[in-house]
This record gives C-alpha cells, structure tokens and sequence, in this order.
C-alpha cells in the first residue's frame, strides 16, 4: 500500500490579499466598538448625576433657606440658573409633582458634557412658599 501527499498549490496572490483586508477591516470594527464603548463608560463614571445634585442640597442647604442662600448655593457650585419667577402650566415635571401654577421657583440646570451616544443633563427647580423661603426641590435628569 502506497501513500500519496496531498500537494496543496499556494494561494494566488489576490486571494491572500484580500484575506488580510478582511482581518484588518474586522480588527479596525472592534477597536471602533471598544472606543465607543470606553468612551461611553468614561461618562457614566464622570458626568453629574441626580443624586449627587441631591447629596450636595442635603449637605450643603439648610431644610428652610432663604432665596439667597439659595442662590447661593446655586452660584458656589457652578450650577446655571435663572431668576426667582413663578412656575407656568409648561413645566410640566413640577405639575407632575403636585405644585400648583404661580408657585415661586428658581431653576438649574447642570450640562453635562462628554463623548457619549446621549447626554443627559440634571434639573434642579427649588419650591418657594409665599415668603421666599425654601419648601422643597426638585431633581431629575433629562437627555439632550
């Protein structure tokens, strides 16, 4: 019984070539994935949330304050805000909420800016009662 080796000519040139196109457009896909992926990660772990917007009203804000401490307390953390003004039947999360339209308010916002797919930016609106004082706050998140 003889055996015969199987000759296995060489892959023509163009065939080989475009084998390593195929290896490089998928190693290029899945480092594109990972960035994106990073960077997305990145942001959750960096971007300002809710609840540290919370925290920092816990520690930071007496439970009755007054419009300037208010203020205040927007303007030493960096928070941008508006004036005090009454609420409208357009803000609709405070409606939501339970406060009733013409209810003194001043709201903020925190922008949070990164390389994510979406960004998500706090709201905060702090509830006055008829003399200034603060009765409660409000904060959620809203995406852009």
């Amino acid at each position: 019984m003889t055996t015969h080796a199987l000759y296995r000519r060489p892959t023509p040139w163009p065939f080989r070539l475009l084998g390593w196109l195929f290896v490089a457009a998928a190693l290029l896909t899945v480092a594109a994935l990972l960035a994106v992926g990073g960077t997305g990660a990145y942001y959750e772990l960096t971007r300002t949330k809710a609840g540290d917007i919370e925290a920092m009203i816990e520690e930071d804000l007496p439970r009755v304050a007054t419009t300037d401490q208010v203020l205040r307390f927007l303007d030493s953390h960096a928070i941008e805000h508006g004036a005090v003004q009454p609420s409208t039947a357009a803000d609709r999360r405070l409606l939501e909420a339970g406060v009733p339209t013409g209810t003194m308010t001043i709201s903020g916002i925190v922008r949070n800016d990164g390389y994510a797919l979406q960004l998500r930016d706090v709201v905060v609106w702090f509830i006055l009662d008829e003399e200034g004082l603060l009765e409660g706050h409000l904060v959620y998140e809203v995406g852009r």
